[in-house]
């Protein structure tokens, strides 16, 4: 699954291909309980997951179930589903060697809002920006109820 912001880099996909197998194929075998597989997003350094483009094992969805679709429209229900995968005794992994960008729509990561407020050609940017931020504050209350405030690192 990916947005439609990544940019895959030469290669990118027949490797993340490849370690999608070799992963399934050692989770099948009892040997990793690795179900989540990420590319490398080497412009980003984050605390959590990128969940802009992933793949899920079907194993994680036979031992942890769908999205929950009550996060709507977006936002939390990573968040959520991490929860639930390390309750179930699973977690993820990263697939160094597909390397994909991740940014606003134009392909191209900025670091921080800082820039895009020195340009005001980039107002629509930071429109767009405080949209989806405003989107994301909409999953906070039921993923606070379902869950508790701390469950997962980094959300509150």
């Amino acid at each position: 699954i990916s947005n439609d912001d990544i940019a895959f880099h030469p290669g990118a996909l027949r490797a993340f291909a490849k370690g999608v197998e070799r992963h399934r194929e050692l989770v099948s075998r009892g040997q990793s309980n690795k179900v989540i597989l990420y590319p490398s997003h080497g412009n980003l350094m984050m605390a959590s997951p990128p969940w802009s483009c992933f793949a899920i094992l079907q194993h994680a969805v036979r031992h942890v179930g769908k999205f929950d679709e009550n996060f709507w429209p977006v936002y939390h229900e990573d968040y959520d589903y991490m929860v639930r995968m390390a309750r179930a005794g699973l977690w993820q992994a990263l697939v160094p060697e597909a390397k994909v960008q991740h940014g606003w729509s134009t392909g191209k990561y900025e670091p921080g809002m800082e820039r895009a407020l020195k340009d005001q050609a980039k107002v629509a940017v930071l429109d767009q920006y405080n949209q989806q931020q405003r989107r994301h504050e909409r999953g906070s209350p039921y993923y606070a109820l379902k869950w508790g405030r701390g469950e997962t690192p980094g959300i509150f």
